[in-house]
């Protein structure tokens, strides 16, 4: 058995993992605080994560994996009372500011923050899976371990100023989406908690979100200039403030 404490979105936290594999996956989030909270795993918790990857599509995980993502499935649960919560995104940061790519699978999330790094010189602060945190009024991305397959993360963090809903298209674009629009692209891109008091703090902190960011829908070919589009229309937001 491992025994070791991580920190994330500024919340240090005490794992206890059979398998070596989710110790060497935290190793750049190691902390010595003393945890706000800990997280271990029953056989139970393995076979529930098991079901749930078998429903989608995925049924030759081993169990390290499986213990992976169940102690991260267990984390986003306990760290709502702190005001945090995890986000479906490919998330870089440009300079101080976060801006998170979200959209349906195949959508272009991961194309399309490659091109902020090699066109702007952005930074990934997690490829797949950052958590959000409401601190002091402001919502901030932070990096993960948990990131998706191309692993793509960074323990670093930003204010989040733009959630970009990333869809294929024949032409570039971007439009700005209402409050109204922009609730139900975003809830696709979390998870929704089956007990009341879970799913009123997600919503809450949802409805906070939307109106605190700018929530924009990119139209885009797979192409470089579609970076530079959005990037226009990013930066001629911050140029206003």
């Amino acid at each position: 058995m491992y025994e070791f404490n991580i920190e994330i979105a500024n919340i240090p936290i005490k794992i206890f993992s059979k398998h070596k594999y989710v110790y060497e996956q935290c190793y750049d989030y190691l902390t010595e605080k003393n945890p706000f909270f800990s997280v271990s795993l029953s056989n139970e918790d393995i076979l529930k994560e098991m079901t749930i990857a078998n429903k989608n599509g995925k049924t030759d995980l081993d169990e390290k994996y499986l213990e992976s993502t169940a102690i991260y499935r267990k984390i986003c649960e306990k760290i709502l009372d702190y005001d945090a919560f995890m986000m479906h995104s490919a998330t870089v940061k440009l300079d101080d500011t976060a801006i998170a790519f979200i959209g349906k699978s195949g959508a272009g999330k991961t194309t399309q923050s490659m091109f902020w790094i090699n066109e702007f010189g952005a930074e990934y602060i997690n490829g797949d899976k950052p958590i959000i945190r409401l601190i002091d009024g402001s919502f901030f991305a932070f990096g993960t371990p948990w990131c998706g397959k191309e692993r793509l993360n960074n323990n670093t963090y930003a204010k989040l100023e733009f959630l970009v809903q990333v869809v294929k298209s024949d032409k570039n674009a971007v439009q700005e989406l209402s409050s109204y629009d922009a609730l139900p692209v975003v809830l696709k891109q979390v998870h929704l908690w089956d007990d009341e008091i879970s799913l009123s703090k997600i919503m809450d902190m949802i409805d906070k979100l939307i109106e605190s960011v700018k929530v924009l829908r990119l139209y885009c070919k797979k192409e470089p200039i579609s970076a530079h589009v959005a990037f226009e229309k990013i930066f001629n937001f911050i140029e206003e403030k």
